[in-house]
């Protein structure tokens, strides 16, 4: 079935499994039927959602979210000077992403934060097309990588270098909890808004952490 098409299992009533890549299943593609409830009730998770190592969508959103937060910091006596100065910074900081190793257990905490908030988004718009109409929903981790320790039964915990889902109840704690970790106040706003159901599951995983 075409990525385009998904949205028409809802009229297939033989058709009880659908097996698809985590991109196909993102916003933009609502499986409901005609009331506008969701048709598909559980997603099993069978791999980590990872970049592979030629791809270059995490450098691109890493540079990009690099010079929304930068910008401001550029210098130079004049306009010209100033998009010079900025162009050289943002080109030696791209370069440095591209020779970045993309593995979540060597990576520093900003750049695993990056990490967390690509995966988070898109397994959070999966579950979106689970919970339309209001609609309950499961969710089942099947790659051992979502609580390497847990998975393996060993007594140390995991951290957010060992699990996704622990990594991902770090990131979004400090808007939903009291947290040394100092939040915007908007930005608190928008992520309650846009996160609190999938932060409350995860937060209440049993046998997780």
């Amino acid at each position: 079935m075409q990525r385009g098409r998904v949205s028409e299992l809802a009229y297939k009533p033989d058709k009880v499994i659908l097996i698809a890549p985590l991109k196909a299943m993102e916003r933009g593609h609502n499986i409901v039927d005609e009331n506008g409830m969701a048709v598909i009730g559980a997603a099993y998770f069978l791999v980590l959602p990872h970049p592979s190592p030629d791809d270059l969508s995490y450098a691109i959103h890493s540079i990009n979210r690099w010079a929304i937060e930068n910008y401001k910091t550029a210098t130079g006596e004049n306009l010209e000077k100033l998009g010079t100065n900025f162009r050289q910074t943002a080109y030696h900081q791209w370069l440095r992403l591209l020779h970045l190793p993309i593995r979540l257990r060597t990576l520093d905490e900003e750049n695993l934060k990056a990490m967390h908030w690509d995966i988070t988004v898109s397994l959070w718009q999966v579950v979106g097309r689970l919970i339309r109409g209001g609609s309950n929903a499961e969710l089942f981790w099947c790659d051992a990588k979502f609580g390497l320790n847990v998975a393996q039964m060993n007594e140390q915990e995991d951290t957010p270098s060992t699990s996704i889902l622990v990594g991902i109840r770090d990131l979004l704690q400090p808007y939903f909890e009291d947290s040394e970790e100092q939040t915007n106040k908007i930005d608190k706003q928008i992520v309650q808004a846009l996160y609190r159901p999938f932060y409350d599951a995860i937060a209440n995983t049993k046998n997780l952490f």
